[in-house]
């Protein structure tokens, strides 16, 4: 099961290519670089020296929602949303050749969202986060529901940690994305390796 960083600069302790650097050297499969508040200017020049970064440990790095970053610095794909512009605009329209992820939040946007060409799906929120307050997580039945819509490999997100990360083996999920426990660490690496030995035991 494959490991993806979700950025969020507000919540590290250190500056986010640190972050970074440090879970790409720990063995994160990906980066996906979410700074919604950030102008595409800003997040194109925070996303260079990470770029850098995973270009040089070989780690993925997926844009959210900027296609526009994504092509600038070369990403190795981008992540849209509900408001973003659809897969298929992307895909064929626009001409982007690089991978096309969709978040997802039930079944219907899932299948919607493969019939459209994304070529992965991030689906949750599947356990209790801080980052959606007030919002019951959708469990990992939902989960399933989705998996059983697609073909498309499907990433979990949402409340991931050490220890709700077991329940997620032999799910069918492909990976896992997550934000607080990796960003919120005082050592992203260490954080970074307590989840990879999860899916290693």
């Amino acid at each position: 099961m494959q490991l993806y960083l979700v950025t969020n600069r507000k919540q590290c302790l250190l500056p986010l290519p640190e972050v970074v650097r440090q879970a790409a050297g720990a063995g994160v499969n990906g980066i996906i670089l979410r700074e919604k508040d950030l102008t595409s200017r800003e997040l194109y020049e925070l996303a260079l020296p990470i770029r850098k970064i995973t270009g040089e440990t070989g780690t993925t790095l997926i844009v959210a929602d900027r296609l526009e970053v994504a092509m600038a610095v070369q990403a190795d794909g981008v992540l849209l949303g509900y408001s973003s512009l659809p897969p298929g605009v992307v895909k064929q329209t626009i001409g982007y050749r690089g991978e096309i992820w969709a978040s997802v939040h039930s079944p219907a946007e899932a299948r919607q969202a493969q019939q459209n060409g994304a070529t992965a799906l991030v689906a949750g929120h599947i356990f209790t986060t801080d980052c959606k307050p007030g919002l019951n997580p959708r469990g990992i039945s939902f989960l399933k529901e989705i998996l059983a819509q697609v073909t498309i490999p499907v990433i979990a997100i949402g409340g991931i940690t050490p220890t709700t990360a077991p329940s997620l083996i032999g799910s069918g999920a492909a990976g896992v994305a997550v934000m607080s426990y990796i960003n919120n660490a005082q050592e992203p690496s260490l954080a970074t390796r307590k989840l990879l030995a999860v899916f290693t035991r």
